[in-house]
């Protein structure tokens, strides 16, 4: 472990509209994360407008084609280093947006 570090929190969102399934985007996308060594990457579905309010939950089946939401949180140098890798895959359709993570965290060396 190295000291605490100021965390930075990457949030990609993929349409279901998009070219290639989303479930098969986010699971290439969490397996680039691992390999570049990223701390934590997690898959959501996108809660539609109606769901906003509702329980979040159950279970959910990746085979089901629907808007994901995948969320990767490290440090800031390796989170941006990891942002072209992305856009390379993404070819520019998705959003990708980052946010300092309020606080710090002990993040593992794992590079």
């Amino acid at each position: 472990m190295k000291p605490s570090a100021h965390a930075l929190r990457m949030t990609i969102r993929l349409n279901a509209a998009g070219p290639r399934p989303t479930h098969l985007v986010a699971t290439d996308i969490v397996a680039r994360a691992h390999a570049a060594g990223l701390l934590a990457a997690t898959v959501y579905p996108m809660a539609l407008p109606e769901q906003a309010g509702e329980a979040a939950h159950r279970t959910i089946s990746l085979s089901n084609e629907r808007a994901l939401t995948v969320t990767i949180v490290d440090t800031d140098e390796k989170i941006r280093a990891f942002v072209p890798q992305l856009r390379a895959l993404l070819g520019g359709e998705e959003a990708i947006t980052l946010d300092p993570v309020d606080g710090k965290y002990e993040l593992s060396d794992r590079s």
